[in-house]
Parts: structure tokens; C-alpha cells; sequence
């Protein structure tokens, strides 16, 4: 019930939610202060990377990577599969462009676990829906049909969080279609040397891990 009243609260009185949050938790909305560190690092850089793309973008406010950039003006394209989440995303970030769907390898069709804790939704794995999720079937696409929205942009940043998908978005992702200068990716124990791998091959260092955030920088070298 906390939770709820919490997300409609966000819903409701965005501006005011971010306010009350930035007192209590200092300047970011994201769970582990990955937005205020990259906001710091840009400012530190003097670049003008305030246009995203956020794939598994949850909601708008709560736990987001992102909304600190649109606070500050920005806009950029929010991607997730839970319809409630995307709607919540088209009222309170207008500017943005939401696309309701997974992202995958291929272009394709698939079925979505919906979890009582929108944190954990997911691309089903299973014959049928866990206890606790409700099934849906949602469009698939590819990484690099997004990257194409950015194919003019100097500087701008990647967030994913898709609860274990990460691997396979990065393995099928094209960034010599539009590559971000900045990097924020959830990483478990399982995924972290092949993320690693994947990053350093596209010019990627690593600089820091907050919480589950593995955040890399492209290399200004390559």
C-alpha cells in the first residue's frame, strides 16, 4: 500500500514528488544516485548530453535514471513493455517519445510477464505465467531500430534495465549506427564479464558501479 500511494502521489504531483525528493535524498530520482553522477560528469565535461535513450524505462520518476534530464529540460525516447508504465511515462514526460514494447535480438512478437512489483516484470521464459503475473503479448524490437533516433545527436546517453536481458540487447546493438557517449547498464554477477567484453569492444571504459549500474564512458581516444 505504501508503494501505491507513493507511485500515485508521483503520478499526480510529479514536480512536487521531485522536490520532496531532492530534500530528502539530495538532487536525483534513481535508486542508487546513478543520475546525479552522470549529471555531475557531464556538467564536469561542459557537454551538451541532455537527450536519451532508456530501455526498460519503468516509471517515470521512482528508481529513473532519466528524469532528472527532463527535469532539466531534456528529452529522449523511453522504452517498456508494461502498458501501465508507458502510459504513466506519455503523462508525465510529454516531451519524451514512448515506445511500448520489449527489445531483443529480433523483430518479433513475444509474450510478457506482468508481476504485482512492476520492478519485476519481465520477457517470459516459462510455458505460462508465474504466480503473482499476468501474461500479455507485446511487440519485440531491435536496439539498433532505436539507435536510428539518434543518428544526428553529438552526445547522448544509453540507460538499460530490463532484468536480465542486458546481454543480449548489447551483443545485437549497432552503435556505428549512433553511439552514446555516456552508458548506464544493470549488471548481476552473471552478466558482468560479458558486459564488460561488450563495452570495451565498442570503445567503452568503465567508471563506476552504483548499486546494479555498471556506467561506462566512450573512449574520446577511439
Amino acid at each position: 500500500m505504501k508503494e501505491e500511494l507513493k507511485i500515485l502521489f508521483a503520478e499526480e504531483f510529479s514536480q512536487l514528488f521531485g522536490r520532496i525528493r531532492k530534500m530528502k535524498r539530495g538532487y536525483y530520482f534513481s535508486q542508487f544516485g546513478e543520475d546525479e553522477y552522470l549529471l555531475s560528469r557531464i556538467t564536469e565535461e561542459k557537454l551538451d548530453c541532455n537527450s536519451y535513450l532508456d530501455i526498460g524505462a519503468a516509471h517515470p520518476v521512482i528508481g529513473s535514471n532519466t528524469f532528472i534530464f527532463y527535469m532539466n529540460g531534456g528529452s529522449g525516447v523511453t522504452v517498456d513493455a508494461n502498458p501501465r508504465l508507458i502510459n504513466q511515462q506519455k503523462k508525465i514526460r510529454p516531451r519524451d517519445r514512448q515506445v511500448h514494447a520489449c527489445v531483443g535480438k529480433v523483430d518479433s512478437i513475444v509474450d510478457f510477464d506482468l508481476n504485482s512489483n512492476w520492478s519485476f516484470s519481465r520477457r517470459s521464459e516459462g510455458p505460462s505465467a508465474s504466480l503473482g503475473t499476468k501474461r500479455i503479448t507485446v511487440p519485440q524490437i531491435t536496439i539498433n531500430s532505436l539507435l536510428k533516433h539518434f543518428v544526428n545527436s553529438k552526445d547522448w546517453f544509453l540507460n538499460v534495465d530490463v532484468e536480465g536481458l542486458e546481454v543480449e540487447i548489447l551483443e545485437s546493438a549497432d552503435f556505428s549506427i549512433s553511439c552514446p557517449t555516456y552508458c548506464l547498464i544493470e549488471v548481476t554477477k552473471l552478466s558482468f564479464t560479458k558486459i564488460e567484453a561488450i563495452m570495451k569492444t565498442w570503445g567503452f571504459i568503465p567508471l563506476q558501479t552504483l548499486g546494479m549500474t555498471r556506467i561506462f564512458r566512450k573512449s574520446p581516444l577511439l
